[in-house]
């Protein structure tokens, strides 16, 4: 696990040796003891013999007793050290996944599992009796504790980034290839953004058609047969391309624009409090109109709709079969707003927002089974958020919305 457990490792072998003192030093002691009661007592009583035979016995038992003590610290040391190594794991278990908290969270971690390691018998142990048999590259014991913190964060840092949970469920198959990276001034943006249509009534709007370029955008870069999809460079997915693409599917996809109120939004006029948009409320609707886009491309998808029980477990499980297939899957809110965090490409900020009325692109799942949540990782506005889809569920989502909510496109088999 680590460089500390190395050490141990190597101290625990070696305190056969120190048995093995122990026993040598003993068997002397006892042949001293006997070789004293064999001396007559005037020879004992000459030059001090009988005073220098008892002090060299009570050396042997100091040595004695003090390899005595080395071979049980070097135990009790070992026995400390694995209860702080699981103590350890649980710990790097609990906080994957929170690099995202920022570095604070970090830093006052270190700080504490410093803190803890000075004030706890093990760091006693180590920094004043093992760092001398092990480390005797060590000045002082204060310059061990130091080496012991920093081994403690590498393994922070490395079972935070590394430590696989049986109960955490991970579908990252299309987020870990990148989605659809759309590239502009040296930014990576995760996916389209409708505020890069051309009108306001679409920036307003625009969300439906948005995920429906970013769903057919995936399909292209990833099965030959749909490369037509995308009428541009996919090796090379550019932000001006992109924008042409999206105004592409907009025809196709179209939300229902409000008479007179969109004209005057485009004109940079008031929209007298009004909408200029409703967007996209069908998931038949936004359905419909991503198989007609697809057709006038002479590609044939066909959506791929549910009819299961209108149940959490259901919605979670049309998910995971589509992530499982490589494919996204467009997410309609309309109504009571969940929280809904995402990570500004520009800067890398973590940013939080309601999440209502908006359609986005789920492009992986995390499922704990133990406490039952379960987290979507999504593309909205160019960048990836994540939604927690119980509390989804729970405020907005009852059986008259599933499907109605989510949907995903399969390749209709030729006859």
């Amino acid at each position: 696990m680590s460089l500390l457990k190395i050490n141990v490792d190597r101290v625990r072998d070696e305190n056969g040796d120190v048995k093995r003192m122990f026993m040598k030093v003993s068997n002397i002691k006892g042949g001293a003891s006997s070789l004293r009661s064999g001396i007559e007592a005037g020879i004992v009583a000459r030059r001090n013999i009988g005073y220098r035979l008892v002090k060299s016995n009570q050396a042997l038992a100091e040595l004695e007793r003090r390899l005595s003590e080395l071979d049980s610290f070097v135990l009790q040391s070992a026995e400390r050290y694995w209860d702080t190594e699981k103590r350890l794991a649980v710990q790097a278990s609990s906080i994957r996944g929170l690099e995202s908290k920022g570095s604070s969270f970090f830093g006052k971690l270190f700080s504490d599992l410093e803190s803890s390691v000075r004030e706890s018998d093990l760091g006693k142990l180590l920094a004043y009796g093992m760092y001398e048999y092990t480390h005797p590259t060590y000045r002082t014991p204060a310059e061990y504790i130091k080496q012991i913190a920093e081994l403690l964060k590498q393994v922070a840092i490395s079972n935070a980034a590394t430590y696989k949970d049986p109960n955490i469920i991970v579908n990252d198959n299309i987020s870990a290839s990148g989605f659809v990276k759309v590239i502009d001034k040296g930014v990576t943006y995760y996916g389209g953004d409708q505020g890069w249509f051309s009108r306001e009534t679409q920036r307003f709007g625009g969300c439906g058609p948005t995920a429906a370029a970013n769903i057919l955008a995936y399909m292209a870069m990833n099965d030959p047969k749909l490369a037509k999809l995308y009428g541009y460079d996919l090796t090379n997915i550019t932000k001006s391309d992109y924008q042409k693409f999206m105004e592409e599917v907009y025809e196709f996809v179209t939300p229902t624009e409000t008479p007179f109120v969109s004209d005057r939004s485009d004109q940079g006029k008031s929209s007298l409090g009004l909408p200029p948009s409703l967007g996209i409320t069908s998931l038949s609707k936004f359905a419909g109109g991503v198989e007609d886009y697809a057709q006038s491309k002479g590609v044939n998808l066909k959506a791929h709709w549910s009819n299961e029980e209108p149940t959490f477990d259901n919605a979670v499980s049309y998910i995971r079969s589509a992530l499982a297939w490589n494919k996204p899957v467009a997410l309609l809110n309309m109504f009571d707003g969940v929280d809904m965090q995402y990570t500004d490409p520009k800067n890398n900020a973590i940013r939080s927002t309601t999440y209502e009325q908006h359609w986005v692109t789920i492009t992986g799942m995390t499922e704990d089974k133990k406490t039952g949540e379960v987290t979507l990782e999504v593309s909205t506005w160019g960048s990836k958020g994540t939604i927690n889809f119980n509390e989804l569920w729970d405020s907005d989502w009852t059986s008259k919305f599933f499907p109605e909510g989510i949907i995903y496109f399969d390749l209709l088999k030729e006859s």
